[in-house]
């Protein structure tokens, strides 16, 4: 046995009060004898102190009673000679959070596996491991039976998406050697290939789910009009669904509008704000019939500003002049050949590396290197800069041969000649900033109007500031000095973070919402939303975990297993006794001996 917090054992500074405490009680104890009143004088008067110490059963269970409390707060553990392990895998996705109306997946799935695992065999452990974020639910393996009730309280649902298999990695690491068994409750379906070591508990049924997977601000660009906010809603039910999406603001209803979405149909609603709007603008989309919750609601920000000044950049005049004359159809814009001071969108083609000032990036392919083909475009048009773009259309541009930089981005437009498809257009953040990077150049002669259209709608996405990160994404706040920084998340927790003073990464981001961010009188707030599309379609779960068997077990490590819960219900037991003893003497004597 060892003890792994042995200044618990200071606890047993209580055994000599206790004794006092029963001396004490002896002297002040009276013998009284109603029937030989008269002869009390004749009674030896007991001696004011007592030399020894008059004890009797309660004495002795109070005390074993202090000293198993003292020995449980030294936390003994017991090494075991060897214990069949069994690795548990909660999943914690966001859509584990669906109800039908009484209890939510998750909290059936934690009730099941709690029954699961007290059925296994009583001289095993379990070491229970959490998918989203993957992460161990405990320091180490424990007893069935003891601790996993509190375990599984503790665990909540992430409003984010995960992946089975990580979590099953991450436990096996932790672990240090191949599981005994292993059980995994999910809501995915059980996939092929299941060895006779693992077992999957799939909790998940098909139900009826609309969502919020797309949303973006508009401000107004190159024509009078309010500024406005957009949401794309996803209807995943076999059923039209009639939604309400609504924009508010500190409880103000700022619009409101309702649609009917067919089944498997996506659609793009567009709400226009006051033009006084600034600051974060909670977008809620209501459904009668809706599983999920955690998907109904996203934030967006809307600034009151100017449009910040643009900058064309390349070695050939004809480029700028054709852009400068796209740009000059928007009044609101301010654009210039040469670098400005300070904050700028910066509009190339070239290859040249970025300042760290350009706050938006549109990069065109080379126009040497363009060819004008026809090719059918085929737009993503959840994205922002899909907007007002047919879904499919025949489009001909001027289309370079190199490959557009996939790698961190999303393929926006795409173009579709001879059985080939290219991207066109890849949209993506990166180092702060807004990066859209076009394959196909300004021609000379005409332009099609599709051709302007995805420009401008690049040009008002990298405008947009990407202050608001998905749920399970990091996020960086500048703006701190060194010290600490209060995060108050959206959930009601707060953390405090030290911070070597610079831009602060926090990355448990867990909840949708916004987070803020507060270091003296200095406060930033920066929005997570959960927009998944994978985690909202309830009906068609996939399994994100592909079988693959470990290595056998070896022979049964030694196992170090705390006890300082089975000494806790001894004492809880010992004290329930030691009342029951108290109660019956009193009721028996009038009085405690």
């Amino acid at each position: 046995m060892s003890l792994l917090t042995p200044w618990g054992l200071l606890a047993l500074a209580g055994v000599p009060v206790l004794m006092w405490l029963w001396r004490f009680a002896a002297v002040r104890r009276r013998t009284l004898i109603p029937s030989l009143v008269p002869f009390e004088h004749l009674f030896t008067k007991p001696p004011s102190r007592r030399t020894r110490l008059v004890v009797n059963l309660l004495f002795w269970l109070q005390l074993a009673a202090l000293v198993l409390a003292a020995a449980a707060l030294a936390r003994p553990s017991v090494v075991l000679p060897g214990a069949r392990v069994t690795l548990a895998v909660l999943d914690t996705s966001a859509s584990m959070g669906a109800s039908g109306g009484g209890a939510t997946v998750f909290e059936r799935a934690k009730s099941r596996l709690a029954s699961e695992l007290r059925g296994a065999s009583p001289s095993g452990q379990v070491f229970i491991v959490a998918s989203a974020p993957p992460e161990a639910l405990m320091p180490a393996p424990i007893w069935p039976w003891t601790g996993l009730a509190q375990t599984l309280d503790a665990a909540r649902v992430a409003q984010m998406g995960s992946r089975l298999d990580t979590a099953i990695e991450l436990g096996r690491a932790m672990l240090g050697a191949p599981e005994d068994e292993l059980i995994i409750v999910t809501d995915e379906p059980e996939p092929d290939g299941v060895g006779p070591r693992a077992r999957v508990v799939s909790l998940g049924s098909a139900a009826p789910n609309v969502a919020i997977v797309g949303l973006d601000a508009r401000l107004p660009l190159c024509a009078e009009a309010k500024p406005s906010v957009m949401a794309v809603l996803a209807n995943f039910s076999e059923e039209p669904a009639d939604v309400r999406l609504s924009a508010r603001q500190e409880g103000r209803t700022l619009a409101e509008d309702r649609v009917r979405i067919e089944p498997d149909a996506r659609v793009s609603v567009s709400l226009e704000v006051p033009e006084e709007t600034d600051g974060w603008v909670l977008l809620r989309a209501d459904a009668e019939r809706d599983a999920l919750a955690a998907d109904d609601i996203a934030w967006v920000r809307v600034r009151r500003q100017t449009a910040r000044p643009v900058w064309v950049r390349s070695g050939d005049a004809e480029f700028v002049s054709r852009l400068g004359r796209w740009l000059d159809a928007c009044p609101g814009l301010r654009w210039d050949a040469s670098p400005p001071a300070g904050a700028h969108v910066l509009i190339t083609d070239d290859s040249a590396p970025v300042a760290e000032r350009t706050f938006g990036l549109i990069r065109f392919a080379g126009g040497d290197h363009a060819d004008t083909r026809l090719s059918e475009w085929v737009v993503d048009t959840e994205h922002p800069i899909g907007a007002y773009l047919p879904a499919v259309a025949p489009v001909a541009a001027a289309v370079a041969a190199a490959a557009l930089p996939e790698a961190g981005g999303r393929v926006v437009l795409s173009g579709v000649a001879g059985g080939e498809r290219v991207p066109l257009i890849v949209a993506r953040e990166a180092r702060g900033r807004r990066e859209a990077h076009l394959a196909f150049a300004p021609a000379r002669g005409a332009v099609a109007q599709p051709v302007l259209f995805a420009f401008l709608n690049s040009l008002r996405w990298v405008m947009g500031e990407p202050e608001a990160v998905a749920t399970g994404e990091p996020m960086t706040v500048p703006g701190f000095h060194a010290g600490t920084v209060g995060a108050h998340r959206p959930d009601g927790r707060t953390a405090y973070l030290p911070h070597a003073g610079g831009p602060l990464t926090y990355a448990d981001t867990t909840v949708a919402g916004l987070y803020r961010f507060a270091q003296g009188g200095a406060e930033v707030t920066v929005a997570a939303n959960f927009l998944d599309p994978v985690e909202s379609d309830l009906r068609d779960r996939a399994s994100t975990w592909t079988p693959v068997e470990p290595p056998e077990a070896g022979a049964a490590k030694p196992a170090r297993q705390p006890i300082a819960e089975i000494l806790v219900w001894i004492v809880l037991a010992i004290l329930v006794v030691e009342w029951w003893v108290f109660s019956r003497r009193v009721s028996q004597r009038g009085e405690p001996s």
